[in-house]
């Protein structure tokens, strides 16, 4: 402290002194043309040349004592270069190092965003959740105009907070145009800028749609008491330079010199991440940084935050972090087809055959799939299918309209999901499912009778059933 004050009296005083000679020089007209004619006729180069010196000196003290507090406080200084000088300069809060407690009192947090996603889908990902850990506060991000009874009704089963943004309000206003992936996190750091950090130990990000939970993965993440970052492997059969989307998500954000720098290190997935409370703060933080600036709308398309994500992980912009791969992870990225799924749809990682705490990309395996929907779906939905279908006719094992009359695809579990995307599109008057889309058509009659085993077709009912 008592150098602080040195340096800054060392600094002070010559400015002081500059005062004095100005106010004792210049004319007393204090109107802009007195100034200036006064600052014309005073020779500064001449009569202040005494104390650029002093100045200096003062300066490169200040500089150096900036750069050894930066350095003892572990604070990172991001250097301005990439495109648009997207990464900002900027000097991040001291994070305690090392093993830390949960106090008494203590919850984890869980967040995510919810745009279009199925009712069901986010059935799985909540009831599977409060399966294994109930004092874990939820947080949800949902559109407005996706808000509707099913949906509260299903946060008020599982004991999730909506949160609930208006995408033309969003700010500043070029993330309304983004993908969800992108926008969702300035509100992500907003609001864990507005929570009180001593309530919290832990904080968990997640892919809401294709996620679901065999543990607490807090209980996993946080055994040792360490104060950690986790990010985990994505698909490691090649690196981010041998890959065309994060090799093009990086390049296209950032720059060929910044691929190239990257290019020999592994895929993390952005899905999920596991931290620390003040950790995941902080990189929530500088995810948002990049993302609202304005010159990532010049790269901005879905999926490349996790090009934000790679670049601040491993260019070590989160303190504490620990890159995990898929053979020792707790959570499984299927995409990178590693960790196993037995035959009681228990999903195991290879090193030493125990379940894993989350389950990421089920829907890249439609049997997964079905399994978690018929455990976490079925129920809840049974009552309301039918509803949610009343207007409309139905037909098992066919598409009624292949390759004709597409209006949109979006995703859907069961036939439930497509009835309610249909009907909330004013231009909907059919659909097929197949597999995990539904297919939203316009046609208001049956245009072909394609065999299709698993899928479901349904139409807007007229006067008459077109089925009789």
């Amino acid at each position: 402290m008592i150098k602080l004050l040195f340096f800054f009296l060392l600094a002070a005083i010559p400015y002081a002194l500059l005062t004095l000679h100005y106010t004792t020089h210049l004319h007393s007209d204090t109107t802009v043309p007195g100034l200036r004619a006064a600052a014309a006729d005073y020779s500064t180069e001449q009569k202040l040349e005494s104390y650029w010196s002093v100045i200096h000196e003062a300066q490169r003290l200040l500089d150096s004592l900036n750069a050894t507090t930066n350095e003892e406080n572990g604070a990172s200084l991001i250097e301005e270069r990439g495109r648009g000088n997207i990464l900002k300069r900027q000097k991040k809060t001291p994070l305690p190092v090392g093993n830390f407690e949960k106090s008494s009192g203590q919850i984890d947090l869980v967040l995510g965003l919810a745009k279009d996603i199925p009712t069901t889908n986010l059935a799985v990902f909540a009831a599977s959740l409060r399966q294994h850990a109930d004092s874990i506060e939820i947080v949800l991000f949902v559109d407005s105009s996706s808000v509707d009874a099913e949906l509260k009704s299903v946060a008020q089963k599982y004991q999730m907070q909506l949160m609930v943004y208006n995408l033309d309000s969003l700010e500043p206003p070029w993330l309304r145009q983004y993908h969800a992936s992108s926008f969702r996190w300035p509100l992500i750091s907003a609001h864990l800028d507005s929570l009180e950090a001593s309530k919290y130990r832990g904080v968990l990000f997640a892919d809401v749609r294709d996620t679901a939970f065999q543990a607490d993965p807090f209980a996993l993440a946080f055994e040792n008491n360490e104060n950690i970052f986790l990010a985990f492997h994505g698909v490691e059969a090649r690196t981010i330079g041998q890959c065309g989307w994060n090799g093009g998500w990086v390049k296209s954000c950032f720059g060929p010199q910044k691929l190239s720098a990257l290019s020999d290190k592994p895929i993390l997935c952005s899905g999920i991440s596991i931290a620390s409370f003040e950790l995941g703060r902080t990189y929530a933080k500088q995810m948002s940084a990049v993302i609202s600036h304005q010159d990532f709308a010049k790269c901005e398309r879905n999926g490349v935050d996790q090009g934000v994500h790679n670049v601040l992980i491993h260019e070590n912009r989160i303190p504490h972090s620990k890159l995990i791969p898929q053979r020792q992870a707790i959570v499984a990225n299927l995409q990178a087809k590693i960790a196993q799924i037995k035959s009681d749809n228990i999903v195991v990682r290879p090193s030493d055959q125990k379940p894993v705490a989350v389950v990421h990309q089920y829907d890249r395996f439609p049997q997964l799939a079905n399994h978690y929907y018929a455990t976490f779906g079925a129920q809840l939905f049974q009552s309301t299918t039918q509803d949610a279908c009343q207007n409309f006719d139905l037909k098992p094992n066919v598409d009624l309209f292949k390759a004709k009359c597409d209006l949109s695809a979006t995703s859907g579990t069961n036939v439930h999901d497509c009835c309610k995307a249909c009907k909330k599109n004013p231009n909907c008057n059919g659909f097929t499912l197949a597999g995990s889309l539904c297919y939203l058509k316009t046609c208001k009659a049956p245009v072909t009778n394609f065999r299709m085993d698993g899928a479901y077709s349904g139409i807007v009912k007229r006067r008459r059933s077109l089925f009789r």
